[in-house]
C-alpha cells in the first residue's frame, strides 16, 4: 500500500510506499488453497535498507487476518530480513506451513523441511 504524506508548511506530497502491505495483498490474493493453522506457520520477510519492523507487523495482522488464524500467538513465528541489495520500497513474505521454513539468501528464497536437517 502507499500512503501519501504533506509535511505541514511545505506545498508538495511525498508518497510513502507501505511494502509488506502491498507484499502481503499480493501474496494474499494468488492463494488458492487454504493454510492448515494445525501446525507451526512462518511468515518470512524481507525488504530493501527501509524495511520498516512496524510496516511488518501490520503485513503480519494482515496475514493473520486474511488467512484466518485462529490462535496466532500459538503457532505463528516471524522473521525479518533487511538487505541492502533488495530494491528500496519493495519487500518480500513467503509463508510457509508445517515443518518446513524458508530463507532469504544471495537473492533467492530456499525451503527448508526439518527432514533435510541433519544434525549427525
Amino acid at each position: 500500500g502507499a500512503e501519501i504524506y504533506q509535511d505541514p508548511g511545505l506545498s508538495s506530497t511525498k508518497s510513502i510506499t507501505l511494502a509488506p502491505l502491498e507484499a502481503v495483498g499480493n501474496a494474499l490474493a494468488s492463494v488458492d488453497a487454504g493454510v492448515s493453522t494445525d501446525g507451526k506457520i512462518v511468515i518470512s520477510f524481507v525488504g530493501g535498507d527501509d524495511l520498516m519492523v512496524h510496516e511488518v507487523l501490520s503485513g503480519i495482522q494482515q496475514l493473520v487476518d486474511g488467512l484466518d488464524i485462529k490462535d496466532p500467538k500459538k503457532n505463528v513465528e516471524f522473521r525479518s530480513l533487511s538487505d541492502s541489495t533488495f530494491p528500496i520500497d519493495k519487500c518480500g513474505v513467503v509463508v510457509t506451513a508445517g515443518n518446513s521454513d524458508a530463507f532469504y539468501i544471495g537473492g533467492q528464497y530456499y525451503a527448508v523441511s526439518d527432514d533435510d536437517i541433519s544434525t549427525n
